[in-house]
């Protein structure tokens, strides 16, 4: 049997080709995989054929706050459910670079955000900075905090 080749589809924007003008150039399989678990929220001149949304995505690689909220901005580019990637905004404010976050998706946005340094002065402020999402809450077994949005 032969390889299947896509096709381009005419009048789209490559998958591949989005991702690389979307500015992730540290391109790799947990950027790839998340993106693809968010494809329905593409915009619709991006060619999906071939890609399935995955409502059930845990990225098992932490980023830096700042590569989450370039593929966050790629994979929801109008945002969803109440989610914009202006919530990494309110995240920086309290954890500035001391954090590391797992994207995912539990039918809906989900980030986990773990605590690169203890005892920090964040814990004191983590309830002013969750009220952006529709769900908080702290994963002890993870030890990390989880935010969700619907």
């Amino acid at each position: 049997m032969g390889k299947t080749v896509l096709k381009a589809v005419p009048n789209k924007i490559r998958f591949a080709d989005y991702l690389k003008d979307s500015g992730l150039s540290q391109f790799n399989s947990a950027i790839h995989k998340t993106v693809c678990a968010y494809s329905d929220c593409l915009p619709e001149n991006v060619d999906t054929t071939g890609i399935e949304r995955d409502l059930d995505h845990f990225s098992v690689e932490a980023m830096s706050l700042d590569t989450a909220r370039k593929v966050m901005a790629a994979a929801c580019p109008d945002g969803y459910n109440g989610f914009s990637v202006e919530a990494f905004d309110k995240i920086a404010q309290v954890f500035g670079d001391d954090c590391l976050i797992h994207l995912a998706r539990e039918s809906s946005v989900c980030l986990y955000i773990k605590p690169v340094k203890s005892g920090h002065v964040w814990f004191d402020r983590k309830c002013n900075a969750f009220s952006i999402s529709d769900e908080f809450s702290y994963e002890p077994s993870l030890s990390m905090f989880r935010l969700w949005w619907d």
